[in-house]
């Protein structure tokens, strides 16, 4: 049975390599989190929802101050409060976890697993308060959150200098604060786990993506902090939780390979009867293609087909039976435009620009799986505690008598030559005789 880490939960840095690795220790699948650089530029693809993080300022500290926020727009009816998933943070530096929780629990395409679907059955209808005191019991999600922090020298340090529930910067003692935004009834919302209720944006625009409309009021609210000031300004930062793109890659790199065999053996089919010796087009490429079973689904079936070395327009065809849709427009390009002197050329063009298209999504694919592992590298980087090293090695260097004389040119002062300035010689008074 998973314990509670020792110290509690520990502040956690605003990366999406951590909060990756964090949503599949969660159990979630599916699921990455991708950080946004620019918000002028259009988000391409599906989007979960936002992480946004910000400097925390003395107002609104409290959920009980009520009244020192009452120009933000909140959402007080009961019924759509407890319908969605919202809590209320109760414990220090928690704040990451809940709002990527607040994003993944109000998701219904997301794949949650078994501890992330368990905690959504078990506090359904429950409000905020309850919500929050369930998350902070939940002793897999504490360990899963603090194994993704740094090692702290002096646990105490943090939680006396800064305020309660908070995350702090590891270079000052400034405060920090993650909240989520995310569609749900057709509305924007932004969860705080530090205000009452959730934050109602508005609904949702008729035409355009929702988070055309949640990368606008992050702009506003940047803005109106910065004085509208164009800069980059390290006090904020966005992060998208998006489908996974390793799984989306395989999931294409298969689903490229099949169309590839069922095009190889159309084009087979069609040639068949042909007196050219077609073995170099149509041998086996296990990098390309997958094998195709004995027993031809109805896609792959002769309906249709003429056995004629003369009939060369059936790239119609290949899109009728959607073999190409799942390639890129320019190797759909090239096929459509390639040659039609024979059918042995055209049957050959068409395979190398499908072959292409194998490959970039190979390439794409290795992409991810490198970023995956620098993620890792990185956690390991972070986590890992150099105080003993350090400790240990200035000890060696001390008894075997090296430190001295390492640290005595920079100990000792340097003798600085004072030069004395100059003195003004001061103009010798006039005498005058008395006369």
């Amino acid at each position: 049975m998973t314990q509670m880490p020792i110290g509690g939960w520990k502040e956690l840095e605003s990366d999406p390599g951590l909060f990756t690795l964090l949503v599949e220790d969660f159990g979630v699948k599916g699921v990455q989190v991708d950080e946004i650089y620019d918000l002028q530029e259009t988000i391409k693809g599906n989007v979960y929802g936002f992480i946004f993080l910000f400097k925390w300022n003395e107002v609104g500290r409290s959920r009980r101050k009520v009244q020192a926020t009452v120009d933000e727009p909140f959402c007080k009816d009961e019924e759509i409060v407890n319908k969605m998933f919202f809590a209320h943070q109760l414990v220090p530096n928690s704040c990451a976890t809940h709002a990527l929780l607040s994003v993944l629990l109000n998701c219904d395409e997301v794949e949650l697993g078994s501890l992330i679907s368990r905690l959504k059955h078990d506090t359904y209808n429950f409000n905020p308060e309850m919500k929050g005191f369930a998350i902070g019991n939940i002793p897999e999600l504490a360990y899963s959150h603090s194994k993704y922090a740094r090692p702290e020298t002096n646990p105490l340090l943090d939680t006396q200098n800064k305020p309660n529930g908070l995350t702090s910067s590891a270079r000052t003692i400034e405060a920090f604060h993650f909240t989520s935004y995310f569609p749900f009834q057709g509305r924007l919302f932004e969860l705080d786990g530090l205000k009452p209720f959730p934050i109602d944006h508005g609904p949702l625009p008729t035409h355009g993506a929702w988070h055309d409309m949640a990368r606008r009021v992050v702009t506003s609210r940047i803005t109106a902090a910065t004085g509208g000031e164009q800069c980059h300004d390290i006090r904020y930062n966005l992060m998208a939780v998006v489908p996974c793109q390793v799984q989306h890659y395989r999931t294409k790199l298969n689903q490229l390979k099949h169309d590839y065999s069922a095009v190889k053996q159309i084009m087979n089919n069609i040639l068949e009867k042909s007196e050219t010796n077609c073995e170099e087009i149509f041998k086996f490429e296990p990098k390309y293609e997958s094998h195709i079973d004995d027993k031809q689904p109805p896609l792959l079936q002769n309906n249709g087909f003429q056995h004629n070395k003369e009939d060369k327009d059936f790239v119609e065809i290949l899109k009728s039976k959607k073999l190409l849709e799942h390639f890129d427009d320019d190797v759909i390009n090239v096929i459509e435009t390639c040659g039609t002197e024979d059918l042995e050329t055209k049957c050959s063009l068409i395979l190398c620009a499908m072959k292409r298209g194998v490959d970039q999504c190979e390439a794409s694919l290795n992409e991810e799986d490198e970023r995956r592992h620098r993620y890792k590298v990185d956690h390991a980087r972070r986590t890992h505690d150099y105080v003993p090293f350090i400790s240990l090695f200035l000890a060696m260097l001390e008894e075997r008598g090296h430190l001295s004389n390492i640290l005595e040119p920079i100990i000792q002062p340097r003798k600085r030559t004072i030069v004395q300035p100059k003195q003004k010689r001061r103009p010798e008074k006039r005498r005058y005789r008395r006369k």
